[in-house]
């Protein structure tokens, strides 16, 4: 639908979309093209920017513009400025060539505390997170 849309008809739809409350990848959607394309195209055309963030329930994205890659990076900075390693696990010592995972202790990705960050391998990091999902008590399988 996008390609056959004209100029005036998308700022018109990106407009009308935006109005209703709709967020920058569900106005991508609707239009049939990519969040890219929206964000470019308000970019060359002057249109503001949609709100960075998402909505409640969303995990990946925070309300009020955090996301999840800078919450990743307050994490690694606080273990780098307290003198650990990121390439170190803090349980099993196995070292490796590409950065570890920052493990949130208390689950907070906002709390990036220097006592609430781990530095895990993906092995631990897997085997701290299997223990807290339920199994099925007919099948014993994971849920």
């Amino acid at each position: 639908m996008w390609k056959l849309l004209s100029v005036q008809q998308k700022h018109e739809a990106i407009t009308l979309l935006r109005e209703r409350g709709l967020l920058q990848k569900e106005v991508a959607e609707k239009l049939g093209c990519t969040s890219d394309t929206i964000y470019r195209f308000c970019q060359y055309w002057g249109l503001s920017p949609f709100p960075m963030g998402g909505r409640e329930g969303n995990t990946n994205a925070f309300k009020g513009g955090d996301n999840k890659k800078y919450e990743t990076k307050l994490a690694r900075e606080a273990v780098t400025n307290s003198g650990r390693s990121l390439f170190i696990c803090e349980r099993c010592d196995f070292k490796s060539m590409e950065e570890l995972t920052c493990h949130h202790k208390d689950k907070d990705r906002k709390n990036s505390s220097n006592d609430n960050i781990e530095v895990l391998c993906p092995n631990c990091h897997a085997e701290l997170h299997i223990k807290e999902r339920q199994r099925d008590p007919i099948t014993g399988r994971l849920l």
